[in-house]
């Protein structure tokens, strides 16, 4: 029973261990799929606002030339909503629990500077169906704003990038070290194993070899010949 039970031990061991690198690598897996998620929205934040931007220029023409009022009223109201839909995705950004104090920093320029481009949009808009020159004049200044924004928008990406980078290095890291470690547990069950089972032979074999090699001499006809018992188990009996 000795050798089965430290087979049973050792695997156990195993098991805890293995549940210990899964438990290591689910949290490394959740966090590089949050690295993620939060990359995809920036990208999207940074997408929307260039369409944004390129839309005010557009609204602009548009008035210029006497489009269908109606369209440029549409257009402006479709900007003001992506905007709007804009800030929403920064503001649940910055809250994320996953953020570093640097990263919360940036958060916190980047959704000051959202809602500066999205006062200066708005005018623009706003201008553009009564007083086209000075909603041209205000483009200058909402095109400073949209600079600034985009700079700090790619600011974050690259430090998402970087921040997925490592967290894929150290996941990668981790596998490794649990896959060592579940080598090596493995080798040490099956050489404890091993021995426990050799030890555990030569106790049971032994006495029966003695056993034997004194009945052989009272075949023989040596009835002089002494059994020594060391044991106190059913062959020793």
């Amino acid at each position: 029973m000795l050798a089965p039970a430290v087979a049973l031990l050792c695997l156990l061991a195993l098991g805890g261990e293995a549940a210990r690198g899964l438990g290591r690598q689910q949290a490394a897996a959740g966090a590089i799929i949050q690295r993620f998620r939060a990359h995809d929205a920036t990208a999207t934040t940074a997408g929307e606002i260039a369409y944004v931007h390129a839309s005010l220029y557009r609204l602009l023409e548009w008035t210029a030339a006497r489009y269908d009022q109606a369209k440029i009223d549409a257009l402006g109201r479709e900007q003001l909503e992506s905007l709007a839909r804009a800030l929403a995705r920064i503001q649940a950004g910055s809250e994320s629990r996953t953020l570093t104090e640097e990263e919360r920093g940036r958060y916190r320029t980047l959704l000051a500077q959202a809602r500066e481009y999205q006062r200066k949009a708005g005018e623009v808009i706003d201008l553009a169906t009564g007083d086209l020159l000075n909603a041209t004049l205000f483009m200058g200044t909402a095109d400073e704003k949209f600079l600034a924004l985009s700079e700090t928008l790619r600011a974050i990406e690259d430090a998402e990038r970087k921040m997925s980078d490592r967290e894929h290095a150290a996941s990668l890291a981790v596998f490794g070290e649990v896959m060592r470690v579940l080598f090596v547990a493995l080798g040490t069950a099956v050489v404890v194993s091993a021995l426990v089972s050799v030890l555990v032979s030569r106790i049971v074999t032994g006495p029966l070899r003695e056993a034997v090699r004194v009945s052989d001499r009272i075949s023989e006809g040596d009835l002089t010949v002494a059994i020594e018992v060391s044991s106190r188990d059913e062959i020793g009996q």
